[in-house]
């Protein structure tokens, strides 16, 4: 842990946070010994966990590089946790050195790790807020500063809609942006689910979740697949993440999958 990068507050020391628990999971140094005591009962319950983590993160990179390739040049990264190496500016700037990206997380260490991404390079930004307020995140300097929201968005929101566990309020959400981003905008979402592990392992999962404070929603592939509209998925649809678009980096983990993903268009674009 660099302790330079982040705000001084002990509170922060003391509970486990979702990002700082998925860092470590990926094998990140940014955390605290409170987070890897809580990820090390997830796995214990969850064994899964770990490579559920390096499937989101796999299919975020190649999901990028497929936007990239339909023309997308600027992102949007919701939820976007700490920073890892193949960050989404990363991938972008590799193959499209003019595409701009915010970053929006609600942790304040995420947000604050993902600040120094953006000391000499003002084609990111970072926002620090809830990704349900949606006008706080569009409105933000960063975004109406970097994005032009009349212009297509690969809007990003990876690992993290599990987490809003109102299907009311996640639909409203989802619509919100639909409504805001340009025709031609690209949607890409992946979500836990505990299709393969069964409901009592799935429930187990989720108190344990609970105990740490956070508060999760393993939903079903129907259920996932049914707050992707108005977003209209690929022919691809809702598939396993681990096996959108598979490739070599993904031969070694397990084709069982804990979660799901999905790539969706804005206005009828192709796929």
């Amino acid at each position: 842990m660099s302790p330079e990068l982040f705000p001084d507050d002990a509170a922060l020391r003391e509970q486990p946070s979702v990002a700082r628990i998925y860092d470590y999971v990926l094998g990140g140094g940014n955390n605290f010994a409170v987070d890897r005591a809580a990820a090390e009962k997830i796995l214990a319950v969850f064994p899964g966990y770990r490579e559920f983590a390096l499937a989101n993160r796999a299919f975020l990179l190649r999901a990028v590089r497929r936007l990239l390739d339909l023309g997308i040049r600027q992102f949007l990264d919701l939820g976007c946790g700490l920073p890892t190496v193949g960050s989404v500016h990363e991938i972008a700037h590799r193959t499209a050195p003019e595409s701009r990206i915010v970053y929006v997380d609600r942790d304040p260490i995420a947000a604050a790790a993902c600040s120094m991404l953006t000391l000499g390079d003002d084609r990111i930004g970072v926002v620090e807020t809830d990704l349900r307020e949606v006008d706080c995140v569009l409105k933000s300097p960063a975004v109406t500063e970097l994005l032009d929201l009349d212009e297509p968005v690969g809007l990003l929101m990876v690992a993290v809609l599990h987490f809003l566990t109102d299907d009311a309020e996640l639909t409203d959400t989802m619509n919100a942006y639909h409504e805001r981003l340009a025709p031609g905008s690209w949607l890409v979402a992946s979500h836990a689910t505990g299709d393969s592990l069964g409901r009592t392992s799935t429930a187990a999962a989720e108190e344990l979740f609970a105990r740490f404070g956070v508060r999760v929603a393993a939903r079903t592939q129907s259920e996932f697949a049914s707050l992707v509209p108005p977003w209209q998925a690929t022919s691809e649809g809702v598939v396993p993440t681990n096996t959108w678009r598979r490739d070599g980096q993904l031969d070694k983990l397990p084709t069982a999958s804990l979660g799901y993903a999905v790539i969706a268009a804005h206005g009828g674009s192709g796929g």
